[in-house]
């Protein structure tokens, strides 16, 4: 099988707010294991959502859940981006590729210049080249 046939068997699709109660049981077993730094819990997530504030991703492969992903728009005074908040899921490197094209053309239809993810190292190498680490983000307690 090619790298495109791959591609084809995961299926990425945007949840509308309206949708997210019927997802939500599904998805927040996932999102839920994601650090956040005590930056949100799973109801700040699902309130976000429900109001249009983040946007849920699911990737599936088979019907079956194997990822997730919550983003926003992030409106900086020099640019606009695509920023992911949440990104959850086992075997990032098989569908990583699929969903980075999915956030581009998403990014191309709201005038975003780039995609914005956080995440931990490891994801470095299962974006398979296809981001670069621009900043590391440090955090002091108080």
């Amino acid at each position: 099988m090619n790298a495109a046939e791959e591609i084809a068997l995961f299926d990425v699709s945007i949840i509308k707010p309206e949708e997210i109660a019927q997802n939500w049981l599904e998805v927040v077993p996932m999102l839920d294991r994601v650090n956040t730094d005590g930056y949100y819990n799973m109801k700040d997530i699902y309130d976000r959502l429900l109001d249009g504030r983040q946007t849920l991703i699911t990737i599936r492969q088979d019907g079956e859940l194997v990822a997730c992903s919550t983003i926003t728009i992030m409106n900086y005074p020099q640019k606009r981006t695509l920023a992911g908040v949440l990104l959850a899921g086992e075997r990032m490197g098989e569908w990583s590729e699929v969903f980075i094209e999915h956030l581009r053309m998403m990014a191309r239809h709201i005038d975003a210049e780039e995609i914005e993810f956080g995440g931990r190292k490891g994801f470095e190498k299962a974006l398979n080249g296809s981001a670069k680490v621009s900043s590391v983000r440090y955090i002091i307690e108080v």
